[in-house]
């Protein structure tokens, strides 16, 4: 008989039907959730404001005099999830903050192949690369349940980069972050197995004190999904999630994850070229 903690069954979508063989993309296919009109309300509060975007980077490094007047210039707006945030080529006038939920962040082929490469429910600043080129996005956006997001005009920070020219400094060294995170997703997805992809993946997705113990993570996996993520299909995702189960690593349940051994998943990611500067077996 198959134990718990080996079975795995990636087959059911979020929406919870094990029937949808091709599932349409993750802004079609969550469409549920409240809009959380209460943090909306708290977030248009100037001072308020000011705290949640100085949660995120550039502008944690930035002072309060600064934050406070983005904050006063800024709108805040909550939406439903499945909203899309943006899409790849529309222009682009605002720096948008995710202050609260969670959103997926991928880029899309005229043949409909999605790749994922950001999902996370961390307060978060997209469109930096417009900020500083003026071109437009070049990846969508879309709420992965309930979000509160903060809109700051690019001419309100452009105004306090004008004002202090030494801020500059924290958007080049945020931009520099981001592009070495992308070029670790490239490598893993050129040169790893998708065993220690998976792995690599996973540990992004735990917080970053976690160390012993069964340790859940909220944002949910179903079968496409991972697949987005992993660069694969979704056969092989199915096969590599099994694999985990199996070696008592996860619990995989209808796209509801939980490490059991994060040690023995940090051993695993570890054989990745990023880790080790060589090619993973």
């Amino acid at each position: 008989m198959e134990s718990t903690r080996s079975r795995v069954d990636l087959r059911v979508g979020i929406d919870g039907d094990p029937s949808e063989v091709h599932p349409p993309p993750v802004a079609k296919r969550r469409q549920g959730g409240k809009t959380p009109a209460r943090a909306t309300t708290r977030l248009s509060d100037t001072e308020v404001g000011a705290d949640a975007i100085g949660r995120t980077a550039p502008f944690s490094a930035w002072p309060r005099d600064a934050l406070l007047r983005l904050a006063g210039a800024s709108s805040v707006s909550g939406h439903r999830s499945g909203t899309i945030l943006f899409v790849a080529g529309q222009r682009c006038d605002t720096i948008t903050v995710i202050a609260l939920g969670a959103v997926v962040s991928s880029v899309s082929s005229p043949g409909g192949q999605r790749v994922t490469f950001k999902i996370d429910d961390s307060s978060f600043a997209y469109g930096l690369a417009p900020l500083i080129d003026g071109l437009a996005h070049h990846h969508d956006l879309v709420a992965d349940g309930p979000v509160t997001v903060i809109c700051i005009p690019l001419a309100a920070i452009r105004a306090e980069l004008t004002r202090r020219p030494s801020l500059w400094e924290s958007i080049a060294v945020e931009v520099i972050r981001r592009s070495r995170v992308y070029v670790t997703q490239l490598h893993q997805l050129q040169f790893d197995a998708p065993l220690v992809r998976t792995a690599a993946m996973l540990l992004g997705l735990l917080a970053r004190d976690s160390q012993e113990g069964r340790v859940t993570i909220n944002l949910r996996l179903p079968q496409e999904r991972l697949a987005e993520m992993l660069g694969t299909s979704r056969q092989w995702a199915t096969k590599v999630a099994r694999e985990l189960c199996e070696a008592g690593i996860v619990e995989w349940r209808y796209g509801r994850v939980t490490v059991l051994d994060v040690q023995a998943l940090r051993a695993l990611a570890a054989r990745g070229v990023d880790a080790m500067g060589q090619h993973s077996a």
